[in-house]
């Protein structure tokens, strides 16, 4: 049964664990984010799924604010044209990780220390900005 929507529609609200488990095939960079937490600083990692109608791309909008001060990502991912169901940044990420198996030399290879981050929250737009 398709859905027609006529206004951008929060599908989703709440935790990253239960977002990967509802929505295991979309949610990827909620579930990369869960790592990079502390565990000991029990924060939360947020997930909000947006469809938008007529959209064309995959928008992600990562929030992140600590001590540090805050930090804003945006990424609006173009599908792939050989399989629209997925990012062309997907693909060249997986291509790259390939690529870096098999070289001596590593740049940017080692990870920092894990940051003491008190709120954590994630935007995700499952369906696409309008184009």
């Amino acid at each position: 049964m398709g859905y027609s929507l006529t206004e951008d529609t929060v599908i989703f609200e709440g935790l990253a664990e239960k977002a990967t488990r509802a929505f295991p095939a979309t949610s990827n960079v909620a579930a990369s984010l869960c790592p990079a937490i502390d565990p000991a600083t029990r924060v939360p990692v947020c997930v909000r799924i947006v469809a938008m109608p007529g959209g064309k791309e995959n928008v992600h909008e990562i929030r992140v604010q600590g001590e540090f001060g805050r930090l804003t990502l945006n990424v609006e991912n173009v599908p792939s044209s050989g399989n629209p169901r997925t990012s062309q940044l997907a693909a060249f990420s997986a291509i790259a990780t390939l690529n870096n198996l098999t070289r001596s030399l590593r740049v940017g290879t080692q990870l920092p220390p894990k940051a003491d981050v008190t709120p954590v929250r994630l935007l995700r737009s499952a369906s696409q900005r309008r184009g």
